[in-house]
């Protein structure tokens, strides 16, 4: 397989944390676990190190355990401080798994999930995908269901990249940015007393007042093939349909949408 030079962050990591309200039989979700795991390809992403280049490629070792914490006397906000000290902790990163994922029994014989992924090899996205996987996973095997159509495959994703870099399409598209470039692009200010400085504080514990927006599973099917076809992001697609769904409530053209970045 061809491995790609990558940039290497350490200790970059992304986490989450998820809290059971329901009875949860832990050896089950250990196995949805291991399965979800398993079948995307994204989170098998090995870094390893030739002529002092930091290079990826997917490992076709097996995720075979996950481990199992008993936090059961121990307070939520204890369990809390002990899971932020995990994704704090700077992973191995050569030739070995960039994820981490643990069970945990906490009080009144409750379950919880935390993982911590190096963010070389997902994002916050792809950590949702994996968790929403697993989960779903989960309650196949629980009501005896066939397991749920796996997530897109990375693999396939770079073997349409490098297809694109050796095609007309790419050759067309390069004059096209270059026409657009032609002229200095103008910047946005940052302010220079917070560059550099961390957002926020580290912790888990975070409260939001953003509003959820879900599509049905067809409805988002159609977006993905749309995408998929002519190359774009999904994201962008869906800011754009925002731009002209508030602009028609206000009757304005003038709007800003901002949208955070995680870099």
């Amino acid at each position: 397989m061809k491995k790609v030079k990558l940039k290497c962050c350490k200790n970059w990591n992304i986490c989450t944390s998820l809290w059971f309200k329901e009875d949860i039989d832990i050896d089950l979700l250990k196995k949805a676990l291991l399965i979800s795991l398993n079948r995307i390809d994204a989170l098998n992403i090995h870094l390893t190190e030739i002529n002092k280049n930091i290079k990826q490629y997917l490992s076709d070792e097996k995720y075979r355990d996950i481990e199992v914490l008993d936090y059961s006397d121990k307070s939520i906000e204890e369990i809390k401080q002990e899971f932020n000290k995990r994704a704090c902790v700077e992973m191995k990163w050569k030739d070995c798994n960039l994820i981490d994922v643990v069970i945990a029994k906490v009080p009144e014989n409750r379950v919880a999930l935390c993982v911590v992924v190096n963010h070389v090899i997902a994002d916050a996205w792809g950590l949702t995908v994996f968790m929403k996987d697993a989960l779903e996973v989960y309650l196949s095997l629980r009501e005896g269901k066939d397991l749920p159509e796996k997530p897109a495959s990375f693999l396939k994703v770079i073997e349409e990249e490098l297809k694109y870099t050796d095609s007309q399409k790419m050759k067309d598209d390069e004059e096209y940015w270059k026409s657009v470039f032609d002229e200095a692009p103008s910047y946005s200010s940052v302010n220079r007393k917070n560059v550099g400085k961390k957002y926020g504080r580290i912790s888990l514990d975070f409260t939001s007042t953003a509003k959820i927006i879900t599509l049905p599973k067809e409805e988002v099917q159609v977006v993905n093939d749309y995408c998929k076809k002519n190359r774009i992001s999904p994201q962008v697609l869906f800011i754009l349909a925002m731009y002209c769904y508030l602009s028609m409530l206000n009757n304005k053209d003038e709007l800003l949408i901002n949208n955070a970045l995680s870099i």
